[in-house]
């Protein structure tokens, strides 16, 4: 733990605060109540996390993308609680 302290004391000046941040949505199948973030907002927290990795930004296309671009009815811009489906990956 010293050589931790030691050797990374200096990125202690640089600590910032950020948070994914998601639209109200009911699940299915479920019911559930979760926060589903854009497809917009996982790009931003994915290059600030890559950038502070020193690694080149990358457009993401994982499962969470995915199930953005297949609910085609569900409005990011909105402010009132949503459905929100859940597919199999397998369909």
């Amino acid at each position: 733990m010293l050589g931790v302290f030691q050797n990374y004391r200096a990125a202690a000046t640089t600590v910032s605060s950020d948070h994914l941040a998601g639209k109200n949505a009911w699940v299915y199948p479920g019911p559930a109540s979760y926060q589903i973030p854009s497809t917009e907002e996982l790009q931003r927290v994915s290059d600030k996390l890559r950038k502070a990795l020193d690694l080149e930004p990358e457009t993401i296309n994982n499962q969470n993308v995915r199930e953005n671009n297949a609910n085609t009815s569900f409005d990011f811009n909105s402010d009132q609680d949503q459905t929100y489906t859940i597919f199999n990956p397998e369909e």
